[in-house]
């Protein structure tokens, strides 16, 4: 599966991306500068158009009660870190059911 990447540097950036185009997935990091991941998440729900967007989180928090919470705000999936960059997006082709 081939991925374009759009990168940005802050939760801010991804929100100003999300408004000037179409996304199939997003994939934030939780501690971001500027708005950390969950708040973004939050931000992207509310934006008509990409509240429908699957969104991932990816985090160096280990602790299963993290990732509890990471569920109970709704994202569609957790990636922890350290992960492998050449297996990234089959993680996440895995975790939103897009593999065969």
């Amino acid at each position: 599966m081939g991925w374009d990447v759009v990168p940005v540097s802050s939760g801010p950036e991804a929100l100003e991306q999300l408004a000037s185009g179409q996304f199939n997935v997003i994939l934030l990091d939780v501690q971001m500068p500027g708005m950390d991941g969950p708040t973004t998440f939050g931000k992207i729900r509310e934006i008509p158009g990409a509240a429908d967007v699957p969104v991932l989180l990816l985090t160096a928090k280990t602790q299963r009660s993290d990732f509890v919470t990471y569920e109970k705000t709704g994202v569609d999936g957790t990636i922890q870190k350290p992960f492998d960059p050449m297996k990234l997006g089959a993680e996440m082709a895995q975790i939103l059911g897009w593999t065969d």
